[in-house]
């Protein structure tokens, strides 16, 4: 069984793919590049969300007694 990640690299594979084939090479280029800025920007916001909601647990678990 795939990954979730398996999943998603090989549709961004067909993605490329197919831009390369609709647009010509400069703007190909272009198109790609800009997708990749995207998708980088997405895994920062993930990454930042994530941390985030870890902190969030961390700060609700008690701590039990300090003594």
């Amino acid at each position: 069984m795939k990954s979730e990640h398996d999943k998603l690299y090989e549709l961004r594979q067909k993605v490329r793919k197919s831009v390369r084939e609709q647009v010509s090479g400069e703007a190909a280029d272009k198109v790609l590049r800009e997708a990749a800025v995207q998708e980088e920007t997405g895994a920062i916001a993930r990454d930042i969300q994530d941390q985030a909601n870890q902190d969030l647990a961390n700060e609700e678990k008690p701590e039990g007694d300090k003594e």
